[in-house]
């Protein structure tokens, strides 16, 4: 393989070990902070505000972060973003009062939004054009498997120790992630110069009448993917964020049962980021999209229905979980990517994790309310489970008739 087309180098090495300890942290807390609400306050709507107010912070910052990455360099605005992450999570750990908590979560969110938007954009810098979808597909390899064993890890931390460990242990992760971003120094290569330029250049004049006002921000071309990933990754969300808290009252299962949902969930996800990546770059965006949709309503489905009285089930709805989201999330993300211009990479992954955070903020604080208002917990996780796998089947519909090929080409004015 030529140096062109080579993959493997080391700054995409450095990146994905940097996104690997950033996602840990992130999931980490995601996953487990419905319970320490419950278990602090007493309160699964405050559980998901935690969630709300970071989504809050991170949708804020996406709006500019683009930009930023763009005009300063990433590698700056990646380790500003983790360093900030890990001051205000030490904050959270000395400080558990929630109108201390709640308002880093915003900040918390903020630095995130930063931190991902640099590294995806560290990302599409350097990984060939042509190899988008595996590049990303092995970039969130790391990403989501953190999301089965970031919360493993977690609910393992705070059932030997305290929340107040959790917090200090996301704390060290991030400042790794700060270290690995230091060795990613590609944009000082003379081979990258006159590209940072010309972004530069593009970023502070923006000549063109198309990148004007709000469009500065937003990459209109990344706009759909990013949408209905948004909607598509609300409707997943209900596993994501509550999936602990469900599993331990309703369910009522111990932490160690409730560990090896996110073990087999970790597993299909290793295998799934494997093969989507490239079977998607060859054949198209459906082939995962569709399994991805597909195994996201089996998930909930089981939950909401079967898994009570059945651990299989219960261990067959992780493995399916684990599916839908390494299958649909890289996916979304190469679509937004590959279908921008180049030197508008940083604003078309902006956008994309923008709009994710809106379909997870909405998701998070709508479902802890139903939950709560609801006359038995029960009924209420139903009623989570169910209208998520409706949003999910209308996503599926929609994305199948955006995101086949003859539709993005026409898109795109290209010929497949």
């Amino acid at each position: 393989m030529n140096k062109r087309n080579k993959l493997w180098s080391s700054y995409f090495i450095f990146i994905c070990l940097s996104a690997l300890f950033m996602s840990f942290t992130m999931n980490m807390l995601n996953s487990t902070l419905s319970l320490f609400a419950s278990e602090m306050w007493n309160s699964k709507t405050l559980g998901g505000y935690l969630t709300t107010t970071f989504n809050i912070g991170s949708i804020i910052m996406a709006l500019f972060c683009g930009r930023m990455a763009d005009r300063f360099g990433r590698r700056r605005c990646l380790i500003f973003g983790a360093a900030a992450f890990a001051v205000f999570t030490l904050i959270c750990a000395v400080w558990t009062n929630p109108y201390i908590i709640l308002p880093s979560r915003v900040i918390q969110g903020m630095a995130k939004s930063v931190v991902f938007v640099a590294s995806t954009s560290i990302v599409a810098d350097v990984v060939p054009r042509d190899r988008m979808g595996e590049g990303l597909g092995f970039y969130g390899l790391g990403t989501t498997i953190t999301m089965a064993l970031g919360p493993m890890l977690a609910l393992s931390v705070i059932s030997r120790y305290s929340y107040m460990a959790l917090f200090f242990i996301c704390a060290v992760f991030l400042f790794v992630c700060c270290g690995f971003g230091c060795l990613i120094g590609y944009e000082k290569q003379p081979d990258y110069k006159e590209i940072i330029l010309k972004r530069s250049k593009k970023t502070v004049e923006e000549p063109n009448e198309e990148h004007r006002g709000i469009w500065r921000f937003i990459e209109k071309k990344a706009l759909w993917s990013s949408f209905m990933f948004s909607i598509f990754f609300g409707a997943l969300s209900c596993i994501l964020v509550f999936i602990a808290v469900y599993s331990s009252e309703i369910l009522k299962l111990k932490s160690i049962q409730i560990s090896m949902f996110y073990v087999v969930a970790a597993i299909m996800m290793f295998f799934t980021r494997i093969i989507t990546g490239r079977i998607t770059d060859k054949f198209g965006a459906l082939y995962g999209l569709i399994p991805g949709h597909l195994t996201a309503i089996a998930a909930m489905l089981i939950l909401a229905f079967f898994a009570k009285n059945n651990y299989s089930l219960y261990l067959l709805s992780g493995a399916f979980y684990g599916v839908a989201s390494s299958a649909v999330m890289p996916t979304m993300n190469a679509i937004a990517v590959v279908d921008s211009p180049k030197v508008r990479s940083g604003a078309a992954n902006a956008t994309y994790y923008c709009l994710m955070d809106v379909g997870m903020m909405v998701s998070s604080a709508s479902f802890g309310v139903v939950i709560d208002r609801q006359n038995t917990p029960v009924y209420g996780y139903r009623i989570m489970f169910v209208v998520s796998i409706a949003v999910c089947a209308v996503a599926l519909v929609i994305s199948v008739i955006l995101f086949n090929n003859k539709a993005r080409a026409k898109r795109k004015n290209i010929v497949f």
